[in-house]
């Protein structure tokens, strides 16, 4: 299992780096290009189009994911995908149709002080476009066709990052040009997985299939709402309370976890069909438990990195007009570490207690929204990171606890508090000491590499039994060459 978990992992992580990671990788020429309110601007307008996005696809991506795997025949999986697509792609073509004639009323609450409607216009037809776009590709997911999903991936990032520096370095059109670029790079995608997966869609609606899908994700609605409310609500009370200035350094922040994303989305694309399929084995259990055991580890690891090296990576992708931000990296890196504890405590989704999962995160949400209220007029924009921060640990404690009822995992728990007690002591000598080994921007990043080697060798120590390293050792020495060896 972690074998075949791994490959596609690392395949999947090339794809979704590229797609997921777009607004990393032109970080330093939107930053360049674009002040701080301009970037604020478009923050608002994708936090915006992420909170609708539950609405459009009616989470049915994962409700195929657990009827897919569940049931017995291809002819049964075609239906199921088949119904769901048709329904998808019908309800969203509506909808495009009915915003299309609304969206120059739109002067209501954060899309107010938006004077331009006609960006508004493409943020939502590009956000239709892109929930086609998902619900085809998790098709290849689920059928395990990580080459496929990666290559059109790759294509459709590669048209969007072209349009985009023609668009907003050429044209100089701003935000309207990054929302047109991310727009086309979706329709090219959306029609060659269209293509890809054209033998899976049939002229099929089943009604009892849509049902049965529906009675799973509908309660989930809220849930993702809930979700993407707290990954996103304190970007909208940023602008509300400090400004789109304050907005656009603090989103610069979120585009630096975009990486913490990526990895989090490349393990939550890997790891799911393995579990599904063979969650009633005790390895699977022992695997999963090993898994977790070393990602927690990177995940203090990236967390370290970023505090330490948080000054360092602004200046070296954006400008200083941007380093507010270089202390909020860490907390929202962690933050995202936290809330996505669910991939790797996996017993609400199999136990199908989706109802479970909805009130968690719509909990999550309200807290959320209730510390941004007090803690971003009070704290800036470091209060806006705290309140997802603290949500964040409500939240996965509480799915962590009441997941282990439903499916047990015997995780290492002497191993799991050493590594803990660890990052919370280094973490705090870290943030309260900013530790600056030389004024060479990239010899300051080399020392603190070296150092990041160090901790690194420590936390594994931690985290390995003696057994696992010598695994580790045996495994490493049959994938080199014999001549090494020799």
């Amino acid at each position: 299992m972690i074998k075949d978990f791994l490959r596609h992992s690392i395949i999947y992580t090339v794809g979704v780096f590229l797609t997921r990671g777009i607004s990393f990788l032109l970080l330093p020429l939107y930053t360049r290009v674009l002040s701080p309110n301009d970037y604020g601007l478009i923050s608002i307008l994708s936090s915006v189009a992420a909170l609708i996005l539950p609405f459009l696809t009616l989470e049915l991506t994962q409700a195929i994911g657990i009827y897919y795997s569940e049931s017995k025949s291809e002819e049964e999986r075609v239906s199921y995908y088949s119904t769901a697509f048709w329904f998808i792609l019908v309800s969203n073509i509506c909808y495009a149709l009915i915003f299309y004639n609304c969206y120059q009323h739109l002067n209501y609450g954060f899309l107010s002080s938006i004077t331009n409607k006609s960006i508004v216009l493409i943020v939502f037809l590009g956000t239709a476009i892109n929930t086609v776009f998902n619900i085809l590709q998790s098709q290849l997911l689920w059928r395990q066709k990580s080459v496929q999903y990666s290559s059109i991936t790759i294509a459709s990032v590669l048209l969007t990052i072209v349009l985009t520096i023609y668009l907003v370095l050429e044209l100089r059109w701003g935000a309207m040009g990054v929302f047109l670029a991310s727009l086309f790079g979706n329709l090219l995608g959306a029609l060659l997985s269209f293509y890809a997966t054209r033998d899976c869609i049939k002229a099929e609606f089943n009604l009892s299939k849509l049902k049965q899908l529906l009675s799973f994700s509908a309660p989930l609605i809220p849930s993702n709402l809930g979700f993407y409310a707290f990954l996103y609500i304190d970007q909208l009370l940023v602008n509300h309370y400090l400004g789109m200035g304050s907005a656009g350094i603090y989103a610069v922040a979120c585009r630096f976890v975009i990486v913490v994303n990526l990895v989090l989305y490349a393990v939550g694309s890997a790891l799911p069909p393995f579990i599904y399929q063979n969650h009633q084995k005790i390895q699977t259990k022992t695997s999963l438990e090993f898994i977790t055991r070393l990602f927690v580890v990177f995940a203090f690891l990236i967390v370290l990195g970023l505090l330490l090296a948080g000054q360092d990576i602004i200046l070296l992708f954006a400008t200083p007009a941007y380093l507010g931000a270089a202390k909020l990296i860490s907390i929202l890196a962690l933050a995202t570490f936290i809330i996505n504890i669910n991939i790797f405590t996996p017993g609400l989704i199999i136990a199908k207690r989706s109802g479970i999962i909805s009130s968690l995160n719509v909990l999550a949400a309200i807290l959320n929204l209730g510390l941004c209220f007090y803690l971003i007029p009070k704290y800036g924009i470091e209060g806006a990171a705290l309140s997802s921060l603290i949500s964040a640990i409500v939240y996965g404690v509480s799915y962590f606890l009441i997941s282990q009822r439903l499916y047990r995992i015997d995780y290492q728990p002497i191993r799991f508090v050493g590594a803990l007690a660890t990052f919370v002591l280094l973490y705090y000598c870290f943030y309260q000491y900013n530790l600056s080994f030389s004024k060479l921007l990239w010899a300051d990043l080399i020392e603190k590499l070296f150092l990041g080697a160090i901790i690194t060798m420590l936390f594994l120590l931690l985290a390995l039994k003696p057994s696992e390293w010598s695994r580790i050792f045996a495994f490493g020495q049959s994938k080199l060459p014999r001549k090494v060896l020799n």
